[in-house]
């Protein structure tokens, strides 16, 4: 499900809020901040991100490595792997793991080509160096766990129905507190929304379970 529908999904669990004019913004702001607190709650949906950094996105250290930095949408990341990848439509099939570096080490990548790509990670979460740089029609395919909190509409989200449940009882909260002032009411939602994530967090358990199992 892409982020649009899942909007959409989410507003049609709660017509009479999403129907009422002074509520559009607040809706999808408390949307995308009810996922972010899924994530953080879940550690589950912090697994499996996929982000592409295109060569346009590097800044080149010369003579032979080339810097990325993480865009404010990846928060805490904690990169797993990367791939060097070649643009199939331009006739590059290729694909490459690069090697892990130490961090102390990212100035070596400066003065030395390695015979395969390596890449050095910033402890400060914010970015990488790779050497050799990227060349016009390739890419890195970073693989990397974390939070995600920011989605265009045509992006792939991973989520569904369930969650969709969950983060409306939120927005619905969270529009009792700051635009009603309904504080009761604005609780009892809330209650809710931490039920359906527990019951979220137990069900990302089980399937991690019957996972390791077969």
């Amino acid at each position: 499900m892409n982020w649009a529908n899942f909007k959409n999904l989410v507003k049609s669990l709660m017509p009479g809020d999403a129907m009422r004019q002074n509520c559009s913004a607040i809706i999808d702001l408390h949307t995308k901040v009810g996922v972010r607190h899924i994530q953080r709650l879940v550690p589950q949906y912090q697994t499996g991100h996929i982000t592409e950094f295109e060569y346009a996105d590097g800044t080149l250290i010369e003579p032979y490595a080339m810097e990325f930095n993480y865009s404010s949408e990846m928060v805490d990341v904690r990169p797993r792997e990367l791939w060097i990848v070649g643009d199939e439509s331009d006739g590059l099939c290729y694909r490459a793991l690069a090697d892990d570096v130490p961090w102390e080490s990212r100035f070596d990548l400066k003065c030395n080509t390695p015979r395969k790509f390596a890449v050095a990670w910033n402890p400060k979460g914010t970015g990488f160096w790779i050497s050799p740089a990227l060349e016009e029609g390739y890419k890195c395919e970073l693989h990397w766990d974390g939070i995600y909190s920011d989605w265009g509409d045509e992006d792939e989200c991973g989520l569904d129905i369930d969650e969709a449940d969950a983060v409306a009882d939120y927005v619905r909260s969270e529009i009792r507190k700051e635009v009603d002032r309904d504080h009761q009411a604005a609780q009892a939602f809330y209650a809710s929304w931490m039920a359906k994530v527990r019951r979220l967090h137990v069900d990302k358990n089980m399937r991690t379970k019957q996972s390791t199992l077969r």
